[in-house]
């Protein structure tokens, strides 16, 4: 049984929780800290370099990412025009995404990452 927790918390699924958990608490550090742990593990091999880079991925996570990004770093943290609930469903979105592309590929057998994404 301690074996199975413990490649749960090591799990793409158990970031992406504390992800979650962070966002929902108002965590930015954390919430930063755990979405590049989570890139980690749902694209191996494939790093976003920056929240930015993920961004690009969804026009509405962009807009959310801009709010998150002016409340961090702002000296008023609520300067930033973002929503929680908002941030965790296009994020969720982008994970769906992410996962039915690799799966395709697994498919495929094109297990091959691209040369130039």
């Amino acid at each position: 049984m301690a074996e199975r927790q413990q490649r749960y918390k090591e799990s793409e699924a158990a970031v992406f929780d504390q992800v979650k958990l962070a966002v929902k608490e108002g965590d930015s550090g954390s919430a930063i800290r755990y979405l590049y742990q989570w890139n980690d593990r749902i694209s191996p091999g494939e790093k976003i370099a920056t929240l930015r880079n993920l961004a690009e991925v969804d026009r509405h996570l962009s807009e959310q990412i801009n709010g998150f990004s002016a409340d961090m770093y702002s000296k008023n943290p609520t300067e930033g025009k973002w929503s929680r609930s908002s941030f965790l469903e296009s994020l969720a979105s982008i994970r769906k995404k992410i996962k039915r592309n690799r799966r395709a590929k697994e498919r495929s057998g094109n297990c091959i990452p691209d040369l130039n994404p």
